[in-house]
């Protein structure tokens, strides 16, 4: 398995660590913005208590560099946003 994202990759398993319980969190999304600022929404499972599961489709890693994700959820009466997470995606060969 590689260490690095490349580009039009399928299946890689992003994993965000949101530090606190939230099995019972609803209207959960991933706002995703891409490296030439194409706004995205992927649609998370949530696994275990703490943590967002996103599988990455065809299509998702359609650019080349840095894609930061903004989760997004309801717990309770609280409705707002994770802290952002940021990966990078490579050209093959790279």
């Amino acid at each position: 398995m590689a260490n690095k994202i490349y580009i039009s990759d399928i299946g890689t398993i992003i994993l965000i660590d949101m530090g606190e319980n939230i099995s019972l969190a609803i209207g959960i999304t991933l706002d995703v913005i891409a490296p030439k600022s194409n706004n995205k929404i992927w649609i998370p499972d949530i696994e275990g208590t703490n943590f967002l599961r996103y599988v990455i489709d065809e299509g998702d890693l359609d650019q080349v560099g840095i894609y930061k994700i903004n989760p997004k959820l309801t717990l309770g009466d609280w409705t707002g946003h994770g802290d952002t997470v940021e990966f990078e995606v490579f050209n093959k060969g790279e």
